[in-house]
């Protein structure tokens, strides 16, 4: 009696075992082939001209790790009263500052732009680690760019 219970359940437990097995094969054509690209992205950089005029410009403003743009002389002399009169109708000013853990040797920047409305500054300050902290600025003439928004700042900080 016992046996007879056990077999419905062996029964069914090699059916379902028999229908997973007799599954139809996908063949080449049906199955469906994700093709991953594996050659590098390429980003066209343009390398802008970066005019550096901090020595003509007798002002000291100093922010940590800031970014100003002017694009008219009002505001220029707004923010540094001495300062020359600059054409505004084909630059823009940037005026740039932070401060270091360390004495400063040189601050150089490097303007790019990957798609002619996205801008990267990169400043580049080496550091002398035998001085006390200092702060640094420089304003530099670039291309003529409406607002601050689309440039992407990013400052490096060396050890001489």
């Amino acid at each position: 009696m016992k046996k007879l219970f056990y077999l419905p359940i062996v029964a069914i437990v090699v059916s379902v075992l028999l229908c997973t097995a007799c599954k139809k094969k996908e063949t080449p054509q049906e199955k469906q082939e994700f093709i991953i690209n594996t050659e590098p992205l390429v980003v066209h950089t343009d390398t802008l001209t970066l005019i550096d005029i901090t020595d003509s410009i007798p002002c000291g403003l100093l922010s940590m790790d800031s970014i100003t743009l002017i694009n008219d002389n009002d505001k220029l002399k707004e923010l540094c009263p001495n300062a020359s009169t600059l054409d505004f109708n084909r630059h823009s000013l940037i005026i740039v500052s932070g401060g270091s853990t360390r004495g400063i040797i040189s601050v150089n920047g490097s303007f790019t732009t990957t798609d002619k409305v996205h801008y990267n500054l990169i400043i580049d300050v080496r550091q002398n680690m035998t001085c006390v902290a200092e702060g640094w600025n420089r304003y530099y003439l670039i291309t003529k760019i409406n607002t601050k928004e689309n440039i992407l700042l990013t400052i490096n900080c060396k050890p001489y």
